[in-house]
């Protein structure tokens, strides 16, 4: 999962300098069913595709902070709660931090 994290942050968060986030849905065999971007700031809406087998939550810190802030956390929660058991992957990612997985401990 995390080689496949740090392709999409390399094209969606590198070189880009404000905080937001994209959930990527998966099917089983891991190709890329959906894509959605949002504020992480605002991530209050319902985002989770009913297809997929499993998500990637990638959250872009371009200062290079390597926890979840606060709203990643609840993002996170409220990712993992609409997914009803599959598999969630959190990574935190940025121009100057590779991508960093986080679970739900650190959440």
């Amino acid at each position: 999962m995390k080689k496949l994290a740090e392709k999409l942050a390399e094209r969606l968060m590198k070189r880009v300098w404000t905080p937001f986030s994209a959930l990527i849905a998966l099917d089983q065999a891991g190709n890329i069913l959906d894509i959605c971007q949002f504020d992480t700031m605002f991530g209050n809406m319902d985002i989770v595709s009913q297809e997929a087998d499993r998500f990637l939550l990638l959250t872009n810190h371009p200062e290079g902070y390597e926890k979840p802030y606060q709203e990643d956390r609840e993002n996170y929660r409220r990712i993992h709660a609409m997914a009803k058991g599959r598999e969630v992957c959190a990574f935190i990612c940025g121009e100057n931090t590779d991508c960093v997985e986080f679970e739900m401990e650190d959440a």
